[in-house]
């Protein structure tokens, strides 16, 4: 696996280039935000930051790039349980690959 660092101001994050797609293992969920339904209330982040981080708004957005593994499955589900705006979803690979 190679990497390659990507830098745009601030931010700086390292991409993996792969043959293996991530969603390929079912063990993988995806964490989705809906921006729009967010109303910035940060209980996603204040019960997994790992998982969720918040803008300066306090707009929650999914840190990398919405991958849940398995060990941080629980704590994705207890995200979504959590969130008085239903903005959050946790999506199986099954439901992101096109058929």
């Amino acid at each position: 696996m190679s990497s390659i660092w990507v830098g745009l101001g601030k931010l700086c994050f390292l991409l993996f280039e792969s043959e293996r797609d991530p969603l390929d293992n079912p063990n993988v969920f995806l964490l989705r935000i809906d921006g729009v339904r967010c109303q910035g209330h940060n209980r996603c982040f204040a019960l997994a930051p790992e998982l969720v981080d918040v803008d300066e708004f306090g707009q929650a957005r999914v840190r990398s790039a919405g991958l849940v593994p398995a060990e941080l499955h629980h704590r994705a589900a207890l995200l979504v349980a959590n969130c008085p705006e239903f903005a959050i979803k946790l999506v199986g690979p099954q439901e992101t690959k096109p058929k």
